[in-house]
């Protein structure tokens, strides 16, 4: 959900740089807000670097095609 300002409220393992850049993504709502705001509250000055310089890591999907599937899907598509 899209808003003006996105707070990072306290240290979390799980917060990493991917997961920092999607809930950052949300701040500033399209049409209404040129610039969106991001406020960092008790987390290190470290980690916060870490966050905004950190490399992403690679995304793979887990989905299986499989020649069954590619065949049900064209039997959907010309029914």
């Amino acid at each position: 959900m899209p808003c003006k300002t996105v707070v990072f409220a306290g240290d979390d393992v799980h917060l990493n740089a991917l997961s920092y850049r999607q809930m950052s993504g949300r701040a500033g709502r399209r049409g209404f807000d040129k610039l969106g705001r991001i406020v960092f509250f008790g987390i290190p000055d470290a980690k916060i670097n870490r966050l905004l310089t950190g490399d992403l890591q690679t995304l793979q999907g887990n989905f299986p095609v499989t020649t069954s599937l590619v065949q049900r899907s064209f039997d959907l598509v010309r029914s």
